[in-house]
């Protein structure tokens, strides 16, 4: 039931493509799960798009949720342990940011460890 906040895990803008820099991140996260073949995980993406349900906020969060598995299975990680899921914005970390640090905190992969 942990949630684990991805960070470093950055795409480009209105986008699911992966930036280079998120390549440690999910070698750590791959490794994790292969010497944890027990443990499933719901991947969790959102957005910057405060307060939002808006259907691109809610496609590009699914998106990006959705390419993460896909690294995680091209790497060999059962699709059964995996679940991909897009929040768009309505579970941000800051409810009301007003600096760029917190805005980009609200743009996020989570893993719950189900």
């Amino acid at each position: 039931g942990k949630s684990l906040q991805l960070e470093d895990i950055a795409f480009n803008t209105n986008s699911s493509e992966l930036l280079e820099s998120a390549e440690p991140v999910l070698i750590r996260l791959r490794e994790f799960l292969t010497l944890n073949a027990d443990i499933n995980v719901e991947i969790q993406g959102h957005v910057f798009k405060q307060g939002k349900t808006t259907a691109d906020g809610m496609a590009v969060s699914e998106a990006r949720a959705k390419r993460v598995m896909n690294y995680l299975i091209s790497y060999g990680i059962d699709r059964k342990r995996l679940t991909a899921v897009g929040y768009g914005g309505i579970k941000p970390v800051f409810k009301n940011p007003t600096r760029a640090e917190e805005e980009r905190a609200n743009r996020r992969v989570e893993i719950l460890i189900l």
